[in-house]
C-alpha cells in the first residue's frame, strides 16, 4: 500500500508538471489560430488555456501540493532527516519534472486535448484558492499582447518554413510573400524608371504623321508631357489613332490620369493609391522637376521579385532599364 501511494503521488506530480510546462510551451495565438482553421485538438486546449494565469495558478498550486504530500509520507516511514530531502527531490526531479516535461512538451498539443477533461477538473476543485491569485496576477500584469511579430521575423520564419520538407510553402510563395513585406521599406525613387530613361514630349511638341510614327516605334502606351521640368500630362497612345491633323501635345494630353507622389513615398501606399484611384501610373514630382515614373507593373515586380515582359517588352531592355 505504501509503494503504491508513492507511486501514485509521483505520477500525479509528473502530471502537474508536465502539464504546466507543456501547456506554456504552447503559443496562445498559434492556438487560436489553429483553433479558427478548424482543428479539433487546438479548439479543447483553446478552453483551458483562454485564462492563462487561472490555469497556471492551479496547475503550479497542485504541483506544490502533491511533491509536500510526498516528501511528508516519505518523511512517515523513513524518518525525517537528510536522507528523505535526497530521496524525494530525487524521486521528484526525475519522475515528476524531467521524464514528464521532456515527454509532454514534444507532443504538448496532442497531451493538452486529451488531458482537458482532467484540467478542468482539477481548477474546479482548487478554483476557490487559484481564482483569486490569478484575479490578482491579472489585474497586475494587465492583459497579455501576446507575440508581435516584426517584417524580419515573419521573413525569417517564411524562410525556414519553405525550407522545412513538412511545409507546403514552395519557393515561390515564400518569394512572393517576401516581396509583399519588403514594399514598406522601399521609397518609390529606388523602384521608378529615371526621367533620363523616359521619353516624354514638350508641351507644344506639335503631333502629327511623322511624331506619331516616332511615337509607334517606341513602343510605350502612355508618354509624359512636360513643362518647365515638370509633368503636367499624359498621352495615352490610343489617343493619336485616327488624328486627322497637327495638334500639339498639350491639346491631347489628359491631366487627371496620373498620380503625383514623393520621392520618399513607400511603395505600398503608392499601390494603395493607385488602386483606389483606378490610375496606375505615378509622377514623382519635385517643387522645380520631375525625377521619374512609377507604374504598377514596377510595384509589381517587387511583390513577386521577378521582371515581368509584356508582349511590347524588349528583354534587354528592361533589364538595362531597371540596372
Amino acid at each position: 500500500m505504501d509503494y503504491f501511494i508513492i507511486i501514485l503521488l509521483i505520477c500525479l506530480s509528473g502530471v502537474f508538471s508536465g502539464l504546466t510546462i507543456g501547456l506554456a510551451s504552447l503559443s496562445k495565438e498559434e492556438i487560436e489560430r489553429r483553433s479558427h482553421l478548424g482543428n479539433a485538438e487546438a479548439k479543447k486546449v483553446l478552453s483551458v488555456i483562454k485564462d492563462y494565469n487561472l490555469l497556471l495558478v492551479t496547475l503550479l498550486l497542485g504541483n506544490t501540493i502533491v511533491n509536500s504530500a510526498l516528501t511528508n509520507y516519505l518523511g512517515s516511514l523513513i524518518g525525517t532527516g537528510l536522507s528523505v530531502v535526497i530521496l524525494s527531490s530525487f524521486l521528484i526531479l526525475v519522475f515528476g519534472e524531467i521524464t514528464p516535461a521532456a515527454v509532454i512538451t514534444k507532443y504538448a498539443l496532442q497531451v493538452g486535448a486529451k488531458s482537458t477533461p482532467l484540467v478542468n477538473f482539477i481548477i474546479f476543485i482548487l478554483y476557490p484558492i487559484s481564482k483569486p491569485i490569478s484575479y490578482i496576477l491579472n489585474k497586475v500584469l494587465k492583459q497579455d499582447i501576446g507575440s508581435i511579430l516584426e517584417r524580419d521575423e515573419l521573413s525569417y520564419i517564411i524562410n525556414k518554413q519553405q525550407q522545412s520538407v513538412h511545409s507546403d510553402i514552395d519557393e515561390q510563395d515564400s518569394r512572393i510573400l517576401k516581396g509583399v513585406l519588403s514594399m514598406h521599406d522601399i521609397v518609390s525613387a529606388k523602384v521608378a524608371t529615371k526621367r533620363r530613361d523616359i521619353y516624354d514630349l514638350k508641351y507644344d511638341q506639335i503631333i502629327y504623321l511623322n511624331k506619331i510614327n516616332e511615337i509607334k516605334e517606341k513602343g510605350f502606351t502612355r508618354i509624359p508631357v512636360k513643362k518647365d521640368r515638370r509633368v503636367i500630362g499624359i498621352i495615352n497612345v490610343k489617343n493619336l489613332l485616327g488624328l486627322t491633323e497637327e495638334v500639339e501635345a498639350i491639346d491631347i494630353m489628359e491631366s487627371d490620369k496620373y498620380l503625383n507622389i514623393e520621392a520618399s513615398t513607400n511603395i505600398d501606399d503608392v499601390l494603395h493609391q493607385m488602386i483606389s484611384s483606378h490610375i496606375h501610373i505615378a509622377i514623382i514630382n519635385t517643387h522645380d522637376k520631375w525625377l521619374g515614373i512609377l507604374t504598377m507593373e514596377d510595384i509589381l515586380e517587387v511583390m513577386f521579385q521577378e521582371e515581368i515582359y509584356d508582349e511590347t517588352d524588349q528583354e534587354e531592355e528592361g533589364r538595362d532599364r531597371k540596372s
